[in-house]
């Protein structure tokens, strides 16, 4: 919808907007130029953690250093008994707030029927008691069948139960198909064989998806304490106490870089002095949010105009046998996963995929890659290897690999691929890549969107040639 004649009117001018983009600008110029300032004695952009590109192995690997008493980190349980109390709290937090009162005396007149009272969950109080074995990395669920043979991110293996954890740490992370009803299945095998209890731990930045676990399912397993899911800003908060008490600077050093990490470059926060700093430019000027406000509007209005274009320009330029098939929806710029797809001559297991995880309002969250959606994990890092050797050897320039996951043998963002991306452009900034936002209204040629993702696909094609 647009704007209404009266937020029309209400609109400041050109010459207002300018002004204020000037004066945010200004101040996030003086933010950075007191960061300089300061880099010589406080280093505020320095961190251990850049000198390599974290993944979500590397995420795991370094839970796995905390959440071990005897791990090198000197601190005993400090990180494990801060990790069961947030899980133990996260099961009470239905108890807590689950408030049993009669329906509304309207209702009751209307002849509504009583609404069953939930079932309160179980509290997993063995946990308090537990002391760690081990901790293992990548847990095979060797008992299942073999195309649902998987690895668990972590399992604490304790004396008086099990503690499985699947870590997702990127908002974008997508969750395989049963790929947590797999997990339950093999934790309840392996705890019925040593007689213990068991837990599964979601950490990430919501519910599982439904093709995940179905949500009946879901309820089911957390009521009885055996699903427990935690948001990343919730164990994120939990290390940030134990902070005061970690007793050797170095690790008080790391678990401090690994929090601010985890929030810059995983959750995209926004440091609280940096926010405020630049908030000074709303603040003084009452029409600048409903300005901001109103100008997001349009934004998403002008994206979707731009997106019928690039559907236009697709169904124009792609020939039958690439079987162009659009699943977004214009209306909805937050639905997840919105693509389009285009097919391999002469393949039907896979197709290429372009898509906005978050919705198409969300660039950053947007990339290309081969799906294969019969495809396990192992069988996506074998078949991704191959390709990726094969597109090498044709002497194809390659983004830096994305982690493999299943039915996605390779992917890349598009702020990460050197094709998609002018020269010179700050790594990872979306702004700067080729988007179709920007380039379905120039001319047709070799550089605009839809003709580098031609390009792409006939590399990708050539490469599938040599791969089966």
């Amino acid at each position: 919808m647009g704007a209404t004649p009266e937020q029309a009117a209400a609109l400041p001018s050109l010459q207002a907007l300018q002004e204020q983009l000037r004066e945010v600008q200004t101040r996030h110029a003086g933010w950075q130029q007191a960061q300089q300032l300061m880099a010589a004695q406080l280093a505020p952009q320095f961190s251990p953690f850049s000198v390599y590109r974290s993944r979500e192995v590397d995420v795991s690997r370094h839970l796995l250093l905390l959440l071990d008493p005897k791990g090198t980190h000197g601190q005993g349980s400090l990180f494990w008994d801060a990790w069961v109390q947030l899980l133990l709290k996260v099961q009470r937090m239905p108890v807590e707030q689950e408030v049993q009162q009669e329906q509304p005396s309207t209702q009751r007149k209307r002849g509504l029927p009583k609404i069953k009272p939930r079932p309160l969950p179980t509290v997993s109080e063995w946990l308090e008691a537990a002391k760690v074995g081990r901790v293992e990395r990548e847990h095979r669920t060797t008992e299942l069948a073999k195309n649902k043979r998987r690895l668990i991110d972590l399992c604490v293996h304790t004396h008086a139960g099990l503690l499985a954890i699947e870590n997702k740490p990127w908002t974008e992370s997508v969750d395989e198909q049963e790929q947590l009803a797999d997990y339950a299945e093999h934790l309840r095998w392996l705890a019925h064989k040593q007689s213990k209890p068991w837990m599964l731990v979601y950490l990430g930045h919501g519910l599982p998806s439904a093709k995940s676990l179905c949500p009946k399912c879901c309820e089911k397993l957390q009521n009885e304490g055996k699903l427990v899911c935690v948001s990343w800003g919730q164990l994120l908060d939990a290390l940030r106490t134990c902070v005061p008490k970690i007793q050797a600077p170095k690790v008080r050093w790391f678990v401090e870089d690994f929090i601010q990490m985890m929030e810059r470059d995983v959750m995209n926060h926004v440091e609280n002095a940096q926010m405020q700093h630049v908030a000074q430019a709303f603040k003084q000027s009452p029409q600048a949010l409903q300005s901001a406000l109103l100008l997001r509007q349009s934004l998403t209005q002008w994206q979707t105009s731009q997106l019928k274009k690039l559907k236009q320009q697709l169904d124009e330029r792609c020939t039958p046998e690439l079987q162009p098939s659009w699943n977004i929806t214009e209306d909805n710029p937050l639905k997840k996963q919105a693509h389009f797809t285009l097919a391999f001559p002469g393949r039907s297991d896979v197709v290429m995929r372009v898509e906005w995880f978050w919705g198409f309002a969300h660039e950053a969250d947007f990339y290309w890659g081969v799906y294969a959606p019969e495809q396990d994990l192992e069988q996506s890092q074998a078949f991704g290897a191959k390709l990726v050797e094969a597109m090498q050897a044709a002497g194809v320039q390659l983004p830096a690999a994305e982690i493999v996951e299943a039915g996605w043998p390779l992917w890349s963002f598009f702020s990460a691929d050197p094709l998609f991306t002018p020269e010179g452009a700050t790594e990872g900034s979306a702004a700067q890549v080729v988007h179709p936002w920007i380039s379905v209204d120039r001319e047709q040629g070799a550089g605009d969107f839809v003709a580098l993702v031609h390009k792409r696909h006939a590399q990708l094609a050539a490469a599938l040639k040599q791969v089966r």
